[in-house]
C-alpha cells in the first residue's frame, strides 16, 4: 500500500527537488553503491503513469509487466529524476548515475535504471531487494556457490525428500525474453510481475547420480529458476515427479 505523504506536488518548487535527489541518492546508497556519486547534477520532470496503458512499448507482452504499486493510478502524478555526472565517462559511456522515476502520492521509487546492461528495477523488485550484489557482477564460482545454497535450501524446507548433499550442480543464465518458444510456456506463465523481459535469471540443476537407487524420474533432484534481481526462487520442476513446474511464489494458485 501507498504511504501517506504530502504529495511532491504541494511542494514548493526548490523543496521537492531537493527531496527527489535525496530519495534518489538514499536508494543508490543503501542497493546500488557502486553507482552512488556526490558530485551529480540532477535534473527532474514531472509526468504521470499514462505511458504504462501504452502497449505498444513493450507490444505483446502480458498485463503483469505493466502492474502498478496498490492505490496508484495511470493518471497519477511523479517525477523523472536524472542525476548528470560530469565524469560521465567513468560510468561506462553514459551522462548521468541513475535514471529514477518517484510517485508523487508515497515519495516511493517506481522505476530506477542504472547505466549499465540488465539494470532496469522496478517498485516490486525495489521492495524485495535487500541490497545485495548483483549476482551477474561476481565471480563464476561464487555466484554459483549462492544460487546452489539458495536451491538447496528450496528443497530442505519444501521438498525435504528431494534434498541431497551429495549432487552435481549445474547452473545457466537467461532472461525473460522467452515468450513465442513453444517450450518455455510454463516458464513464462509463472514469471514473477516485477520483472522486465531484459531481466536475468538462473536455471540451477541439481544433478544425482544416485537418481536411480532413489527411484527419481529424472537425474536430477530439481531445476530451480531464481530471479537475478531478488534472488528469488519462483519455479521448480522436481526429479520425483513428471507433472510439469510448480510456482513457488504463488503455490496455491489455481490455474
Amino acid at each position: 500500500m501507498l504511504l501517506a505523504q504530502e504529495p511532491l506536488s504541494s511542494m514548493p518548487k526548490e523543496q521537492r527537488d531537493s527531496l527527489l535527489v535525496e530519495i534518489t541518492q538514499n536508494l543508490l546508497k543503501e542497493k546500488f553503491p557502486k553507482w552512488y556519486r556526490k558530485d551529480i547534477i540532477p535534473g527532474v520532470v514531472q509526468g504521470d503513469f499514462m505511458f504504462l496503458k501504452h502497449k505498444w512499448l513493450q507490444e505483446g507482452w502480458p498485463d503483469y509487466f505493466y502492474i502498478l504499486p496498490d492505490s496508484l493510478k495511470p493518471e497519477d502524478l511523479c517525477y523523472h529524476v536524472t542525476l548528470y555526472y560530469e565524469k560521465w565517462r567513468d560510468m561506462g559511456g553514459h551522462r548521468f548515475t541513475a535514471e529514477a522515476t518517484i510517485i508523487d502520492k508515497s515519495h516511493e521509487v517506481y522505476r530506477i535504471y542504472l547505466p549499465e546492461p540488465n539494470r532496469g528495477f522496478r517498485w516490486h523488485a525495489l521492495q524485495k531487494m535487500k541490497g545485495e550484489e548483483l549476482l551477474s557482477s561476481m565471480p563464476k564460482q561464487k555466484r554459483d556457490s549462492i544460487l546452489v545454497e539458495i536451491s538447496q535450501n528450496v528443497l530442505k524446507e519444501k521438498y525435504p525428500e528431494l534434498y541431497h548433499k551429495d549432487i552435481e550442480p549445474n547452473v545457466e543464465q537467461s532472461d525473460f525474453r522467452l515468450k513465442g518458444l513453444e517450450w518455455t510456456d510454463d516458464i513464462v506463465k509463472y514469471t514473477p510481475d516485477y520483472v522486465y523481459p531484459e531481466d536475468l535469471f538462473y536455471i540451477v540443476t541439481l544433478y544425482y547420480e544416485k537418481w536411480r537407487e532413489k527411484k527419481l524420474e529424472y537425474p536430477f533432484t530439481a531445476v530451480i529458476y531464481i530471479v537475478e534481481k531478488t534472488r528469488e526462487p519462483y519455479l521448480i520442476r522436481l526429479g520425483s515427479e513428471n507433472n510439469g513446474y510448480h510456482d513457488l511464489l504463488n503455490p496455491n494458485r489455481k490455474e
